[in-house]
């Protein structure tokens, strides 16, 4: 009597099941390193967006301190200009319909962009309510990117060194 032969390979049903389930570890694998990199990507687009904020904002901050006075500092719907006393140079903060805030001192661009992706700036002076003397400037710098769904508002009060002379 003869031994069967012995079998030296896959059924072509164990090699479905083998493709199947690499196919299902490879899907999975492939998602989360898309979600990974997805999450990376946002994250430093969101870190580069608070750093130009904060940076923008400390400029402002500067040039608005080292005004003289409140008749120094000039807000319009889109611009803040301020005369920087101490330096003694004029300020133009200006953000463009592309959402560019730039910079520029005495009509000559020292630094084109301080941020991108910018919604709004808002600068509103804030009156002494016995006084009726500016004491300060609130800036407020909405930034926003909408490919990644971020948006946030970074406020700041910056006080005016000095009132107005009598």
């Amino acid at each position: 009597m003869k031994l069967p032969a012995k079998k030296n390979g896959f059924t072509l049903m164990e090699v479905i099941v083998a493709m199947a389930a690499s196919a299902i570890v490879l899907l999975t694998a492939g998602t989360l390193l898309f979600s990974a990199i997805r999450a990376w990507r946002a994250n430093n687009t969101f870190v580069r967006m608070r750093r130009d904020a904060a940076f923008a904002l400390e400029i402002m901050a500067r040039d608005i301190r080292q005004a003289e006075h409140e008749g120094m500092v000039t807000i319009t719907a889109d611009s803040l200009a301020v005369y920087n006393k101490v330096a003694d140079y004029d300020a133009l903060f200006s953000l463009g319909t592309d959402g560019i805030l730039s910079y520029s001192r005495d009509s000559a661009i020292l630094t084109p962009k301080l941020a991108s992706n910018v919604a709004g700036l808002t600068a509103v002076a804030q009156t002494n309510d016995v006084s009726g003397i500016i004491d300060g400037i609130g800036l407020e710098l909405a930034m926003k990117n909408d490919s990644l769904d971020i948006s946030f508002t970074n406020e700041l009060f910056v006080y005016i060194r000095n009132p107005r002379p009598k």
